[in-house]
Order: structure tokens, then sequence, then C-alpha cells
């Protein structure tokens, strides 16, 4: 699925100017998720870069790359990404989840239990995703958010990014 997800993306973002620059980003950050779900976070920090490259308010692409940042390490600059996509879109679950967990592993639970708490009044189906606890209670680096919450970085509504 993943390979076939990275195919779609590049079939778009080689589309040109004929694709909108908005739809063109969006792509490179799917494809920057794709990658990171293989393992490949050079490629995923390419195509999320440049994402953000061409639309500078892409909540999305700053999620993905927060989330990226957090799985190497660099927790700093995956806090600035979090909350620059909060800034662009403050009920953004999947933000919200991400944070949450960032707090958790620097031993924030205040602040994590917070985030967690606010996935809960937004969207009662993100917060069923969520591992058990806080928000970021779990201590699996490999647990990720379901791609249904995405959707909304993009303006979509709930109902329509479901099945």
């Amino acid at each position: 699925m993943t390979v076939d997800a990275i195919a779609a993306c590049t079939t778009i973002i080689d589309g040109g100017s004929a694709i909108p620059p908005k739809h063109r980003a969006y792509a490179y950050s799917m494809r920057g998720e794709a990658y990171r779900s293989l393992g490949k976070p050079g490629h995923a920090m390419q195509d999320l870069d440049e994402a953000l490259r061409i639309d500078t308010e892409q909540a999305y692409g700053y999620a993905i790359r927060g989330y990226l940042l957090m799985e190497l390490g660099q927790n700093d600059r995956s806090l600035r990404d979090f909350n620059h996509a909060l800034s662009l879109n403050p009920d953004f679950p999947f933000v919200l989840v991400g944070r949450s967990r960032l707090f958790f592993k620097q031993g924030e639970f205040a602040r994590s239990i917070h985030d967690a708490d606010a996935v809960l009044r937004i969207d009662a189906q993100s917060a069923r995703a969520m591992p058990a606890g806080a928000g970021g209670a779990s201590r699996s680096t490999s647990w990720r958010p379901p791609l249904p919450i995405a959707p909304r970085a993009c303006g979509c509504s709930p109902r329509s990014s479901r099945p």
C-alpha cells in the first residue's frame, strides 16, 4: 500500500504546472509520510521540506515533519513544527496527539495530559485511536495516528475522510 501511495503522489508531483501548488505540496507531504512509514527519513525529510517550501501554510506538512523530527530525536525542532501546525489549525487532533507524545517523552506530563484532553474535547474518534493513557502514555515508538485524522489538515470535514 505504501509503495502505491508513493507512486500516486509522484504522479501528482510530476504533473508540474497543471497541478495547483497546494495540491503538489500536499502530495509531497503524503509521499513524505509514506517514506517515513517505510523507515526512509532522508527521503521523507526532503519531501516534507519541499512541501513546506511550496506551501508555508500547510499544517499537515508541519505535523508530519514534527513526527519525523521527534522520531529522529530532534525534539526542539519537532516542538516548533507541532506548534507552527497548531498556529495554522488549532483544532488539529493529529498534531495534538504528536505534541502530547513529545511532552510525555520529555517528562512534561501535565502538558502531555493537557493536549490529550484537548483531543478528547475536539474529536472523540481521534481520542479512541490514541494509545492507552494520556495521549503519549504508551512507551511504544512505533504507534502512528490513523490516516483518517489527516484530512482535517486540508480542510476536509471528518465525515468526508471516512471510507
